[in-house]
């Protein structure tokens, strides 16, 4: 296990790569997938671009303003622009908070981020297929989604939350080299260590059962 200053994960094997040219796709299922996205996408405040790396940020149907005030800041903004994204897209749930640091005008240039942000959506799968990197509050609907979409994830547990299993559940994951585990401190050190780590494969199973089990452990 890696602990890198609130850091933590651990670095998978390294694994085979596939040979692009002998991938062939299907012309007519790209388009229905990018057609289907943009059907299921919800209005937003603010544009992100069709080019470049994407940043998604969910805090899925709950309430956790601390995490979008943490991801609107310099030292994220700046870690994103740092790690080649170019695009941030961030639901805020039923938050009344607004992210506006990442916004300002200082923040634009050639490198700066384009963003987006909107409340609520009856389904974020566009938004998890279409992103590089996933930055999510540690519910564990929310980190299977994204894991069972093959996304990169940063898990950020709620520490307001009275009996928190988010931290239990982002631990067991980090430890298991599915993703790494930050706290709200911390967000622009793992955006920088992601690029450099290597994560295990996940493979779909039973949530239930993984939940259960670390019920049992803690």
């Amino acid at each position: 296990v890696a602990t890198t200053g609130g850091v933590r994960g651990r670095r998978g094997r390294p694994r085979g790569k596939s040979n692009p040219s002998k991938i062939k796709k299907n012309p007519s299922t790209t388009n229905n997938n990018k057609s289907n996205n943009k059907k299921n996408k919800c209005k937003g405040k603010g544009k992100t671009g069709t080019r470049g790396k994407r940043c998604f940020v969910t805090v899925g149907t709950t309430k956790f303003e601390d995490l979008i005030r943490s991801v609107d800041s310099e030292e994220v903004r700046d870690a994103l622009v740092r790690a080649g994204y170019t695009n941030l897209t961030l639901q805020i749930g039923r938050g009344e908070y607004e992210p506006t640091r990442v916004l300002e005008p200082g923040a634009r240039g050639p490198s700066a981020l384009r963003v987006l942000y909107f409340d609520l959506c009856p389904s974020l799968g566009a938004y998890m297929d279409e992103s590089d990197l996933v930055i999510s509050h540690a519910g564990a609907g929310s980190l299977f989604e994204a894991l069972n979409a093959g996304r990169r994830v940063i898990a950020v547990p709620n520490p307001a939350l009275m009996v928190n299993h988010q931290e239990e559940l982002a631990k067991h994951l980090a430890d298991s080299g599915f993703l790494l585990h930050a706290d709200l401190t911390s967000i622009p050190r793992a955006v920088a260590a992601m690029e450099t780590t290597r994560l295990s494969k996940y493979k779909p199973g039973n949530p239930a059962k993984m939940l259960k089990a670390i019920d049992a452990m803690f």
